[in-house]
């Protein structure tokens, strides 16, 4: 059973096993099609209210889901956590950092003409005081092409930044302003393998990886538009992508009192929903000085202060992450046994103790794993 499917299920079904079958029944419904499988469950799952508590012990939302991460940095109620965002990962900015923003359309085309249709794809698009553009997307899951996507994303806001106006003029082009597009991944590029959404699509990125892989000490790709012979580059349009497992600072939970504000950085990305107001207490304690945009950032995440829908949004969310990570821990493992069959034997027990664990149905997980119930009843109680 395809991966995406098996995700789709594990979604749904959320402990209520009265309605797995059916729901099981809707994403397969869609098996050909992985990712409208992914999108229909979690549809219905908030169609049907289904969602779990998994975050209901939580003082913070989890920063990489699409409602956390853009509360975090919304510019709307204070510019202090976009600012600082920008300013810590946009190498240029070192130098010469932002100290205002403004909204943008978060749709494409940015600035609607004649016949044009809007697709809404960004988590956040500002404009700097110096006029640049800073597209930030959150993306938690991996797809195929997405680097392909986000170069069109990239290349239509620097092109759809001028107004019909200014395209009259005869020297229209020396308005245009350095677009810059910035995806914080909750994934590892080095680790990643093939993925399959439809018959002839080719995923891309693992040749790119293979050939060149990012070292050990890297998180952050950075890509401009470079003459490989020369050297030379052109800074108008330019690619980051922030790689959060790949950070190489250990222990950014609890904060360390030696934390750099790109620590706090990843620290908030990474354990945002760790967080507990007692650790702001023994931090003060500590003598551990926050940085100005932390105490904005978690009053952000403060799912006290979030309206239910909000509140309800970020759990759906927070365990459709957590499903996915189960089951790509999963492939890893099978993978790093390189087809043996020990590995692979260990691989789906983690698999079946995890789903116990989230109290689905024995037969589901039977169909899951291709093990037969007797033998996942006994892997429970032998590791209970």
């Amino acid at each position: 059973m395809n991966k995406n499917i098996i995700l789709a299920i594990i979604i749904l079904s959320n402990g209520n096993n009265s309605n797995a079958n059916v729901f099981k029944s809707i994403a397969l419904r869609h098996q050909n099609h992985p990712s409208i499988a992914l999108n229909k469950a979690l549809f219905e799952s908030k169609r049907w209210c289904f969602y779990p508590n998994t975050y209901s012990n939580s003082y913070y939302a989890k920063a990489t889901t699409d409602v956390g991460f853009k509360q975090l940095l919304d510019p709307s109620i204070d510019q202090k956590t976009a600012i600082s965002f920008l300013n810590t990962f946009v190498p240029d900015l070192a130098n010469d950092p932002i100290k205002k923003v403004e909204v943008a359309p978060l749709t494409i085309p940015a600035l609607p003409r004649k016949g044009d249709s809007k697709l809404t794809f960004m988590n956040m698009h500002v404009v700097s005081e110096s006029g640049a553009h800073f597209v930030i997307e959150m993306q938690a899951l991996r797809h195929i092409m997405f680097d392909e996507r986000s170069v069109f994303y990239l290349y239509n806001t620097y092109e759809r930044q001028l107004s019909e106006k200014q395209l009259q003029n005869y020297s229209w082009y020396f308005n245009l302003k350095p677009t810059i597009a910035i995806q914080v991944l909750d994934y590892d590029t080095n680790r990643v393998r093939g993925l399959q959404e439809k018959e002839g699509i080719t995923d891309t990125l693992p040749k790119r990886v293979s050939k060149n892989p990012m070292v050990d000490d890297e998180s952050i790709k950075h890509f401009k538009l470079k003459d490989i012979n020369s050297g030379q580059e052109i800074d108008y349009l330019q690619m980051i992508q922030i790689e959060l497992p790949r950070y190489s600072k250990k222990d950014l939970y609890p904060p360390q009192a030696d934390f750099s504000t790109r620590d706090w950085w990843f620290s908030i990305l990474k354990h945002a929903n760790k967080y507990k107001p007692e650790d702001f207490d023994l931090m003060k304690k500590s003598n551990i000085k926050l940085p100005d945009f932390i105490e904005s950032a978690f009053n952000r995440l403060d799912l006290q202060k979030w309206n239910p829908a909000m509140q309800k949004e970020n759990r759906i969310q927070g365990d459709y992450l957590d499903s996915y990570s189960m089951l790509i821990d999963v492939e890893r493992k099978e993978s790093k046994a390189e087809g043996k069959a020990e590995g692979k034997a260990e691989a789906k027990i983690e698999m079946i103790l995890k789903c116990n664990a989230k109290k689905m149905n024995i037969q589901l997980i039977s169909e899951l794993s291709n093990i037969s119930k007797a033998e996942i009843l006994k892997i429970i109680k032998e590791n209970s």
